[in-house]
């Protein structure tokens, strides 16, 4: 990131921007969470904390100001798209620990305001945050030790289900990989096309509200390099996590 002059900054200072361009005090209170007080410094620790336990400690509290249980907060938002643009300027010390928070924000299905209206505005704003950094994602896909990344997996899961590039690149590490990370991968894949056939098959039913499908066509569309494949990658869920 650049200062006004056109000068690089360093990471404290870019965080710092970052962190001044939000309106932290006109954000309602999370329940006990004290957002205005609490959230850019729980950011801070997050991002730049000096040892695991403060970084620990930060995600947690940062989990309970913006995804506590599945519920946004008003907050939600402006923490997703501070944390994607932390990845995506490698501005922080674990990324692991910053797709822990990212993750839970996407997992909320509900919202901590009385107003529907602001709730499902809150709801998309966040998703459309998240979504903004998946390109970022699959970079820290290939590049991560993903034994050491559940949180990165469990959200590539989450955006496999409805976003074929993903799902190809997941297949793709998933013959790559070997030993326990081929594992972790092959988890992440089946469960993003048991996702994925749930929304072809009874989309009502399933848990996230999201409206996509999954077909044949829209695979070998997507991703013709599979065509070849001695079965498509979305049947053998079973034969998958059997490993």
């Amino acid at each position: 990131m650049k200062n006004v002059d056109g000068e690089e900054m360093g990471f404290d200072a870019a965080l710092a921007v970052m962190l001044a361009s939000v309106p932290w005090t006109n954000l309602g209170r999370a329940e006990n969470y004290g957002v205005p007080d609490t959230v850019p410094k729980r950011i801070t620790e997050l991002v730049r904390g000096a040892t695991p336990e403060i970084r620990e400690e930060a995600a947690g509290g940062l989990y309970c100001a913006a995804a506590n249980q599945g519920v946004l907060g008003e907050v939600s938002p402006f923490v997703a798209n501070i944390l994607v643009r932390v990845l995506r300027q490698g501005l922080c010390v674990d990324r692991e620990s910053v797709y822990y928070v990212i993750q839970a924000i996407q997992e909320c299905r509900a919202w901590r305001v009385r107003d529907d209206d602001v709730g499902e505005r809150i709801l998309a704003e966040s998703r459309s945050e998240i979504e903004a950094g998946w390109d970022v994602y699959l970079v820290d896909l290939h590049r991560l030790d993903l034994a050491r990344s559940p949180s990165l997996l469990l959200l590539l899961e989450d955006f496999a289900a409805k976003r074929l590039e993903v799902l190809v690149h997941l297949w793709a590490e998933v013959n790559r990989a070997d030993g326990d990370t081929k594992a972790q991968v092959t988890e992440a894949y089946a469960g993003a096309l048991e996702h994925a056939l749930q929304h072809t098959t009874d989309p009502g039913e399933c848990f996230c509200g999201d409206g996509f499908w999954l077909t044949t066509a829209t695979v070998n569309q997507a991703a013709p390099e599979l065509v070849e494949v001695r079965r498509p990658p979305w049947a053998p869920i079973a034969d998958l996590r059997q490993g």
